[in-house]
């Protein structure tokens, strides 16, 4: 700044000289303009200098924390009254880079990414929420899933694909609710589920498939609650459960084999570690490695992992379903993947792939 005034008041007094000796207006216009040129370009230059810079740490919720601690970190960049935010996962990595206006508020286009590079979504936000078409990708590149936000909601027709491109589902969205005709496929283009929604609630007829095409379950909701007779099938066709509903409680039910033999016992259990949840607890406790850094840092907590046991009770599409840091997030994944088998789970009387989530538990007491 000082040599701003140093140069404006060198430029006044050449301007005083030059009137004083005569010369005229054309040349006094031109040492007026290299003046402006000059002062813009002192102004810029002071200008980019004045950028601000600032790192910040934060956890797997977002919440901010120190860089031991970090799933993610910011870099953030003032320019005049706006923030240039690029987020970064641990490893380097871009997760996400848009502009906030003023410093907490999203205003602008987003631009956020997988952990391996690729783009993950894309669109306008206003004021912190999400307005306009949106589109996300798998980290293949293939389009997942497009549609319409509308202060921050899902609004309009959505198209939902599967990774080899084939549709998975239609349907339209009022105010974030499901409000509508909806239809799935798979991936071969079968049809899967069909039914109606009326504001985020199941009604009427409900209708679905196996791949093969042969009918799955028929039944009737109201108000997003199964009613009245609901009937399900074994993928031979044959009827495997007769079930009797009042407000979504089964209050009566037949059951049958897949010979069409009529069967007793209950509908349906959960899929269980074989001999149980203390045998359970003993293969984590006996299988979890604590990261040396982890644990050096004291860093503890509980993940949650979400996966399936198959109709054979093979444990597959293993995820973090709630992170705590990216050291005990890896090590929580590999003792699941490396589980044996479970017993396997049923539902309508049919044997069912499940969703299971496990808690896995590192503490500071932990070997």
């Amino acid at each position: 700044m000082l040599d701003t005034y140093r140069y404006t008041g060198k430029f006044f007094v050449s301007l005083g000289m030059l009137l004083r000796s005569g010369h005229n207006l054309f040349n006094i216009y031109l040492a007026f303009m290299r003046f402006i040129l000059l002062f813009f370009v002192l102004i810029f230059s002071l200008t980019v200098g004045a950028q601000e810079t600032k790192i910040s740490y934060f956890d797997a919720a977002w919440n901010k924390t120190t860089k031991p601690r970090a799933t993610y970190y910011r870099e953030s960049i003032k320019e005049d009254r706006a923030w240039q935010v690029k987020d970064f996962y641990i490893s380097g990595q871009l997760q996400m880079e848009g502009t906030y206006k003023p410093k907490d508020k999203k205003n602008g286009f987003f631009t956020f990414y997988h952990k391996t590079g690729e783009k993950l979504t894309e669109g306008i936000c206003k004021g912190n929420k999400r307005t306009g078409e949106w589109t996300y990708w798998y980290n293949i590149g293939e389009v997942e899933r497009k549609g319409m936000y509308a202060n921050d909601y899902v609004v309009g027709e959505w198209l939902e694909f599967h990774k080899n491109g084939e549709l998975r589902a239609k349907g339209s969205y009022t105010k974030g609710h499901r409000d509508g005709d909806w239809t799935w496929w798979y991936d071969n283009g079968q049809m899967k589920t069909e039914g109606s929604y009326n504001m985020g609630k199941k009604t009427g007829g409900w209708n679905a498939f196996y791949k093969n095409g042969a009918i799955d379950f028929i039944g009737v909701c109201e108000k997003g609650k199964k009613v009245d007779e609901w009937k399900w099938y074994h993928e031979n066709g044959q009827v495997s459960s007769k079930e009797i509903y009042e407000n979504d409680e089964v209050v009566s039910f037949e059951m049958w084999n897949k010979g069409g033999e009529k069967e007793e016992g209950k509908l349906g259990n959960m899929p269980d570690f074989v001999d149980g949840i203390s045998a359970l607890m003993y293969y984590l406790d006996a299988h979890i490695v604590y990261p040396t850094a982890a644990k050096k840092d004291k860093i503890t907590g509980t993940v949650l992992v979400d996966f399936f046991v198959s109709e054979t009770g093979e444990v597959e599409s293993v995820t973090i379903a709630y992170a705590i840091h990216p050291l005990l997030d890896a090590e929580a994944l590999r003792v699941v993947k490396t589980m044996p088998n479970w017993q396997v789970g049923r539902q309508h009387n049919r044997v069912t792939r499940m969703l299971y989530v496990l808690p896995v538990f590192f503490g500071r007491d932990f070997r």
